[in-house]
């Protein structure tokens, strides 16, 4: 009995300690399972703090551009954030008008962007909103071999450089070619024959009162455009705009410039109404072949054609007179004097502005070039109108001045525009409305130091 007790006690030991032992073996086992999302938890705690540090080292730098042709913008800025992964550009896409107002306003409260396009570095500069950029980030040597000479001036104040050109080009004459045709014209060449005697020559032969056709047309309304659209014919006069700091577009040249366009007036060779007349109205009577050419830069170009490809719109140089002389416009690309990423902001621009980008964003956009190497690709050199373009571009003139290229450009640009305008409806004398304008300039330019809007390489 003793030993069936014992022999049973043992039996019960036995499933006991076969039990005890799973038990501890599933313990074991499931004790490593256990351990696991300690392991996954400090995984996921090491990736969290790892993805932080990248999202602190991670900068946005604030690009404010001009609305408008930001398909390809967008394109290039995707490709500048792979090359720098640390860099991410937010673009803030302001109408044309509203941008200085913008960044002023910006920079006032201490948070403007760190890239600007510009078209009014000289006068931002002068308010000490952009950043210097000789000698610090733009090489002059290079600069100067690289950026065509009638652009390469368009972003310097007071000796130094404040942005780089992105897009950029003289003024050239857009023409209906089907009128030209019918009136026995040719295009005319750059040069010493196309000159204010034969421009004038040319609108007499395309004004036609019974059909109410007219050869040439500028602009002359409160808008951008009138006082730029006079400058040429002062720089081909043989004048400037400002000199030792003081206005003096009301010297003789300036007179015998202003007389001219006012006797094309007169003489019933431009459109009536020219005080109310933009842009867009003179464009809009060479569709209706009711005026042969107007004046602007180079990006309308491809504007017309793209708006108006079955219309035969060419390119016609500007004239000369004493001298060849031509406004120079486009934007640029600049970085805010108080930018808190400084180095990020220039990496962007230095990408923006390489000939390849240049090159790229200009033919994707229709714009002209400003730097040499491009004009060489076969979208421009295999075009006549391009080329033409590239003629006046390249022109060593000292007369070559590029638009905006003076402090507080746009309240002098208003005061221009409503001088031009009292001599154009005959209100004022040419003299009597330039002599009042130097008047007005020279109370702001006062302010200034007078040598601070003088070209730097001419």
């Amino acid at each position: 009995m003793g030993s069936a007790k014992e022999g049973y006690m043992k039996k019960i030991l036995a499933v006991m300690l076969s039990m005890g032992m799973a038990l501890s073996l599933f313990g074991c086992q499931n004790g490593g399972t256990s351990e696991r999302p300690a392991e996954s938890s400090s995984k996921t705690e090491t990736e969290e703090q790892t993805k932080k540090e990248a999202d602190e080292a991670e900068v946005t730098i604030v690009y404010m551009r001009q609305a408008g042709n930001t398909e390809v913008e967008d394109e290039l800025i995707k490709e500048f954030e792979a090359q720098n992964p640390g860099i991410k550009v937010q673009a803030d896409d302001v109408p044309t008008e509203e941008c200085y107002n913008k960044l002023a306003l910006s920079h006032n409260a201490g948070n403007p962007p760190d890239v600007i396009m510009t078209f009014w570095s000289p006068d931002a500069a002068a308010n000490g909103m952009l950043e210097p950029l000789l000698g610090s980030y733009v090489d002059e040597t290079d600069y100067l071999n690289r950026f065509v000479k009638s652009c390469r001036e368009m972003d310097t104040y007071d000796g130094n450089l404040y942005a780089v050109p992105f897009r950029a080009g003289p003024d050239s004459w857009f023409a209906n070619k089907d009128m030209l045709d019918a009136a026995g014209l040719e295009i005319p060449k750059f040069g010493e024959e196309w000159n204010w005697d034969t421009f004038r020559e040319y609108a007499e032969a395309l004004r036609d009162p019974d059909a109410g056709t007219y050869g040439i047309g500028i602009v002359g309304g409160n808008t951008n455009g009138t006082e730029w659209q006079f400058w040429p014919f002062l720089f081909q006069a043989g004048g400037k705009i400002i000199e030792n700091g003081k206005a003096v577009f009301n010297g003789p040249e300036g007179v015998e410039a202003l007389e001219y366009v006012c006797s094309l007036i007169q003489d019933d060779l431009i459109p009536p109404g020219i005080t109310t007349t933009d842009l867009n109205m003179l464009q809009d009577m060479q569709i209706a072949h009711t005026l042969c050419m107007w004046t602007d830069g180079p990006w309308m170009l491809s504007t017309m054609r793209n708006t108006y490809p079955e219309e035969n719109i060419c390119v016609l140089p500007m004239t000369t007179a004493k001298t060849f002389g031509n406004l120079s416009g486009g934007t640029s690309l600049g970085m805010s004097s108080i930018s808190k990423h400084k180095d990020e902001a220039w990496k962007f621009i230095e990408f923006m502005t390489s000939d390849e980008v240049l090159l790229k964003w200009n033919k994707g956009t229709g714009n002209a070039p400003p730097v040499y190497s491009a004009w060489d690709d076969p979208y421009y050199a295999e075009d006549r109108d391009w080329q033409v373009m590239k003629e006046l571009a390249m022109q060593d003139n000292e007369y070559i001045i590029p638009a905006n290229h003076y402090p507080e450009s746009i309240a002098l640009n208003q005061i221009m525009r409503n001088y031009l305008q009292a001599a154009y409806i005959g209100e004022m004398s040419p003299k009597e409305a330039l002599d009042a304008a130097a008047e007005e300039w020279n109370e702001i330019l006062e302010k200034y130091d007078p040598g601070a809007a003088d070209l730097i390489w001419k």
